[in-house]
């Protein structure tokens, strides 16, 4: 699995954060505090992993950074007659792969709540003395 979030807890006086996935554009890095979106930051080109925001999380906010790759177009277009670059070729690649990316970690994410749920559901039949095991495989 890709990585494609950072996740902090803020501390209420630290106001940059590292992040460690590859972006097309900055518009692509999005920021939410206790799953709540913010656009209260920057990210420099002197430093192009880091989050600076203009106010320091509070302390105890869960800080998630991470990547929305574009979907409503591809970064570059090609029209009959003119050059076709390697570099505008790459970046459609690249924008495929990081859409790629991000959904599979989604369904990932998903998964792994639905495994959770399954297992409580399990156990809870186990209590009530109902065999579960026809979940196994889910």
């Amino acid at each position: 699995m890709a990585t494609t979030e950072n996740t902090y807890t803020g501390n209420g006086t630290a106001t940059s954060y590292l992040f460690s996935f590859p972006y097309i554009k900055k518009e692509d890095v999005k920021v939410t505090w206790d799953d709540i979106g913010t656009t209260a930051f920057t990210i420099n080109d002197n430093t192009p992993t880091q989050v600076d925001f203009t106010v320091a999380p509070p302390a105890g906010v869960a800080i998630r950074i991470f990547r929305e790759t574009d979907t409503t177009a591809t970064s570059s277009t090609f029209f009959p007659g003119s050059a076709i670059r390697a570099q505008d070729l790459n970046r459609n690649f690249e924008q495929s792969l990081f859409i790629g990316q991000e959904e599979e970690n989604k369904i990932q994410k998903t998964l792994g709540i639905s495994g959770k749920i399954i297992d409580s559901i399990v156990k809870v039949l186990g209590r009530l003395g109902i065999d579960g095991s026809f979940f196994e495989g889910i």
